[in-house]
């Protein structure tokens, strides 16, 4: 009997999917999340939605349904996707227009940019030891773009740096809608996921912040809506196109890894269905490009200052990280691996060792009391996936700001605007849980790319650090189903 690995992908992807689905719709429709002290990431969370939650959820939910059932076949998806980033471009511009540029050190001594600017003007000093960079050494890729502004722009190089977000935020909204259109060929659907993407703004907000996040999920997005492409009329050129966006993007932001390995692993599949050996080339010469643009560049810079990264932070304390049973925010960053390494003169084994311990003492305090566990993951779920705001304001709150823009930030409009991304969190729970009931038995392997991302994304964090502002770039990739979904279920239909 001949093993059909597609249809063994379709089953486990399809199965898989449908579990995080359920996960996340129960904790976005019945659990509010508010941050409340961005420094430390810390957030609250309660079982229960208030009269508002409800009413938003029934008016913009009723709106988008019946815009799904009858007007919008009449507006052209093509024109609304121009508005929509019109209204972004204009939006974001004056967000980063009307606050402070000047850098602020958010959370360590030296942040990429000012890295970038000091080795570009030949100081090597913030690469090396007890600095942020030689503790997080992946960054240096980051540092190298940033130099480029640097060098060409000088003092202005952080405000280039922002306005350049914003051509990267316009990309990945386009990005995300080409996807929708490609998945499902449905210019309602089109329509949805742009509404949706207009109530959810997150992203828009994201562009002040210069570490590199906008960049690369813009580009993760890029990359996946070629790879669909390619999977779909198998032209060579739609996959190097792919290729060097995951790398470039994985590379700024190593959370786009996930998107790679996805990708990988479709394309295996393709390999092993269609008896094309010959790809394999393509998988050897992207995990070769993805060395040279993470490890090649840190051997690089370790050459050019001297200085040694065999003595980074152990790995194995973002494990450690992603065990952190801290009440206010369970399975996020906390610095004594940091410190504990920079006191015992950066040797890696040590902290290895007291990584493990603390590992291994965590493991202990599960297992003595077996119910801490679910309590646990279901916290650390709570702050990273079920978070409206995704840590959206977290860079703004310790500037000054003017009136207006404060109110945004930690204000009435702040207020507001966590509640219609709370209620549209709920409604895409929804469609969500619409897409799997009425589209179960039409799933196929290639639709379900962004499902098997954001699982992969899902099943990572479970065991590593997590932050929303690592998350929401899966949220992104749930949007296509949710538009999906709220169609199904409008028009009552099977999604065949």
């Amino acid at each position: 009997m001949k093993l059909d690995i597609e249809k063994l992908g379709v089953y486990i992807a399809k199965y898989c999917f449908i579990f995080f689905v359920i996960v996340y719709s129960i904790a976005n429709i019945f659990m509010t999340v508010r941050q409340y002290n961005a420094g430390e990431n810390i957030a609250n969370y309660y079982f229960g939605v208030t009269p508002l939650h409800i009413l938003l959820v029934l008016v913009i939910g009723g709106i988008l349904l019946s815009l799904a059932k009858k007007q919008l076949y009449k507006i052209d998806d093509r024109k609304f996707i121009i508005i929509f980033l019109f209204v972004c471009f204009f939006v974001v511009l004056y967000w980063v227009l009307s606050n402070p540029q000047e850098l602020v050190d958010y959370s360590d001594d030296y942040n990429c940019l000012r890295a970038a600017r000091l080795v570009g003007s030949g100081d090597y000093g913030p690469l090396g030891y007890k600095t942020y960079i030689n503790t997080y050494p992946h960054n240096l890729t980051l540092v190298s773009y940033f130099m480029i502004f640097t060098r060409l722009f000088g003092e202005s190089a952080n405000l280039i740096i922002r306005l350049v977000n914003i051509v990267f935020m316009l990309l990945g909204y386009y990005s995300l809608y080409k996807i929708t259109d490609s998945l499902f060929e449905n210019k309602v659907v089109n329509n949805i996921v742009i509404v949706l993407m207009f109530l959810s703004m997150q992203f828009v907000f994201y562009s002040f912040y210069i570490y590199g996040n906008v960049l690369s999920y813009s580009t993760a997005l890029f990359s996946v809506w070629f790879f669909i492409a390619y999977m779909k009329n198998r032209k060579i050129s739609d996959l190097i196109i792919s290729i060097l966006a995951i790398v470039f993007s994985s590379a700024i932001k190593n959370n786009s890894l996930i998107i790679l390995v996805a990708e990988m692993i479709y394309l295996l599949i393709h390999i092993i269905n269609n008896k094309k050996p010959v790809l394999l080339v393509v998988i050897i010469l992207t995990i070769a490009l993805q060395y040279l643009s993470t490890t090649g560049v840190v051997n690089f810079w370790a050459k050019r200052s001297d200085y040694d990264y065999s003595n980074r932070l152990p790995k194995i304390c973002w494990i450690a990280y992603g065990l952190n049973y801290d009440e206010r925010h369970p399975g996020g960053y906390m610095n004594e691996f940091e410190v504990y390494h920079y006191e015992n003169g950066f040797n890696p084994e040590y902290t290895k060792e007291r990584a493990k311990t603390f590992i291994n003492g965590v493991l202990e305090n599960f297992k003595e009391k077996p119910y801490l566990i679910p309590r646990f993951y279901a916290q650390k779920f709570l702050v990273s996936f079920a978070n409206p705001e995704y840590e959206t304001f977290a860079q703004y709150r310790s500037l000054e700001l003017n009136d207006f823009n404060q109110n945004v930030v930690s204000g009435k409009i702040n207020d507001c605007l966590n509640e219609v991304w709370d209620a549209v969190s709920t409604i895409v729970s929804i469609g969500l849980l619409a897409y799997v009931v009425f589209r179960f038995k039409y799933i196929t392997l290639n639709e379900l790319i962004c499902g098997v991302i954001v699982f992969g994304g899902f099943l990572f964090h479970s065991f590593w650090e997590v932050k929303a502002i690592y998350t929401y770039q899966y949220y992104m990739y749930l949007l296509p189903y949710a538009a999906y979904g709220i169609y199904l279920l409008a028009n009552q239909k099977r999604g065949n």
